[in-house]
């Protein structure tokens, strides 16, 4: 118990008489007794040991028992153990009052019967030892919690490691896969511009669509990675409905009709004109879903009907429904569609290819739009794909009641203004350590009419920057890789702009996790793009920047 295994009795009576005729009577409890005659040696035996319980006489020498339990009782720091007041019969109330006022919890009167006394000391023992037990007990819970929080915050840091390592290491390969598809992709549509016999053009072709193919399954699993680890970002901004479907309606009508289906749009009722959501990722799950459609459908039709549900409750949603007339999926197998890279049946795969990964990723970023995702399906006959997202309030939205009033515009075969586009006398400076994307981005560029000077990193793009300027022939424009050997592109931005360089610097990068554009902004980038880079994306992103440099002034303010 801390002090020896027995409770102990404060038996304070300045009579030696007294004390013995206590002790005895209190001899056959398993207790230690400690006596003392004076209120001023109790409080040091009180101090000094953990007390049970005290037998107190009310009239002693010196310190009084009143004054004793009021000191004691005064002293927030002192242990307060129970007090039991002895006195002569025939006290008075007042005596009595002013006792349990002091903090006693009991008065006998003398003479004392032994087996009263012995019953009342024996409460408090048990008290006590129940106390004590509770104590001990509460240690070792405070030690099992205490162990099992370190060992849990040592997990904790182990699974963060590991989710950074993560982290880093699917940055590290989106960079490494996705490079090398600008040059194929890219290089693939400069012979597609130039081909004129069949056969080639079919080939290239070929090599285009298994390209992005490639580049789609890389996209998917860089996707499912940020939903599990929860970096991925949702964005609510202000959106039209209508012109999410006409976008899929354009990109998916060309697949549809190349297998002689159809792809309807329906409005089931009013729908707002615009909501407040994430549109690239409504967008994204609209495209998954029709394609997968498309895909499991020889024959018949595709509809897509959008209906606004739950207007007037609190949280108003927007339904799409995708219905088609294929194979249709056995209900036991409907759950498995959405587990990652898991189809409803093995066959599924061997027959219509695709990894599995698009359904799983459009639930849940369904959830995280606020709606849901049902499927329903009879084999043979087809199946309806539902899924619903958050809208945003609605109090200020018009609700269009016929879908010819939403102009559904089709995109695809809008006239491209890239051909015509011109970079005459303007001067890129391309820092990019892969050979085959120097000679892609330096051919649409010069071919666009700009003059392009190449470094292979960040330190020589740096040097040739600060060069140009000071003999007053700066750059327009830089396209800055962020992933080079010897300097990196955040490094020799970073140093650029401390420097007081001002002119135009693109972020050139592979990687596709969230924070990657804030953190090339954060390094002083104006601008950032994802490889593999868009031929339309490139000019129009280079002509825009290079449009606000046409004067030839020194770029470089030296500290």
């Amino acid at each position: 118990m801390g002090e020896g295994d027995l409770p102990k009795i404060l038996i304070v009576d300045d009579h030696t008489d007294g004390q013995r005729l206590m002790e005895e009577m209190l001899r056959t409890l398993p207790a230690e007794i400690h006596k003392v005659s004076s209120g001023t040696e109790a409080l040091g035996v009180i101090v000094c040991h953990e007390v049970a319980v005290v037998l107190m006489e009310v009239q002693v020498f010196g310190l009084d028992g009143l004054s004793t339990a009021i000191a004691m009782q005064s002293n927030k720091s002192m242990r307060q153990p129970p007090i039991i007041f002895i006195t002569e019969a025939g006290g008075d109330d007042a005596t009595e009052f002013k006792g349990y006022e002091a903090g006693a919890v009991d008065f006998l009167y003398k003479p004392v019967h032994p087996s009263v006394l012995r019953a009342k000391v024996e409460v408090f023992l048990n008290l006590y030892r129940l106390r004590r037990e509770i104590s001990n007990q509460n240690a070792i819970l405070e030690e099992r919690v205490a162990q099992r929080t370190a060992e849990l915050k040592t997990a904790c840091e182990v699974a963060e490691a590991a989710s950074n390592a993560k982290g880093e290491f699917l940055a590290n390969m989106s960079h490494e896969l996705r490079t090398p598809m600008t040059a194929i992709l890219g290089f693939t549509d400069i012979l597609l511009s130039s081909l004129t016999q069949p056969e080639n053009i079919d080939s290239a072709r070929t090599v285009k669509e298994n390209g992005e193919y490639l580049l789609n399954l890389i996209n998917d699993i860089l996707d499912l990675s940020k939903i599990e680890s929860g970096n991925i970002d949702i964005e609510q901004i202000e959106t039209s409905p209508y012109q999410i479907i006409a976008d899929v309606v354009s990109l998916m009508n060309v697949k549809a009709v190349a297998k002689g289906l159809s792809l309807d749009v329906e409005f089931d009722s009013p729908v707002p004109e615009t909501i407040r959501t994430d549109p690239v990722r409504i967008r994204q799950i609209l495209i998954n879903i029709v394609g997968n459609a498309i895909k499991f459908t020889e024959t018949g039709s595709i509809r897509l009907i959008a209906r606004l549900v739950d207007e007037f409750a609190d949280e108003p949603k927007l339904q799409f429904d995708v219905v088609d007339t294929g194979i249709g999926i056995p209900e036991d197998k409907i759950d498995k569609i959405f587990k990652p890279f898991i189809q409803a049946d093995g066959s599924t795969t061997r027959l219509f290819g695709g990894t599995g990964l698009g359904l799983s990723i459009s639930k849940r970023l369904v959830e995280l739009l606020g709606g849901k995702f049902s499927v329903s399906s009879t084999v043979n006959k087809g199946s309806t794909f539902t899924i619903s997202v958050s809208t945003g309030p609605l109090e200020d939205a018009r609700l269009i009641r016929n879908s010819a009033e939403a102009k559904l515009r089709v995109t695809d075969n809008e006239p491209s203004e890239i051909d015509g586009l011109s970079l005459c006398n303007h001067r890129i400076l391309v820092v990019e350590d892969g050979a085959d994307n120097q000679r892609f981005i330096s051919f649409m560029l010069e071919r666009a009419g700009a003059e392009v000077t190449l470094a292979d990193n960040g330190r020589i793009g740096a040097d040739l920057a600060t060069v140009a300027s000071s003999e007053g022939r700066p750059f327009d424009v830089m396209l800055m890789d962020m992933q080079m050997p010897v300097m990196d592109g955040y490094v020799a931005t970073r140093q650029l702009r401390d420097k007081g360089y001002t002119l135009p610097i693109i972020a050139l990068t592979a990687h596709a996790m969230a924070a990657d554009r804030s953190k090339c902004i954060i390094a002083g980038c104006d601008d950032y793009m994802s490889k593999p880079i868009s031929r339309k994306r490139l000019l129009e992103l280079v002509a825009k920047y290079a449009a606000r440099t046409n004067t030839p002034e020194a770029a470089i303010v030296e500290s």
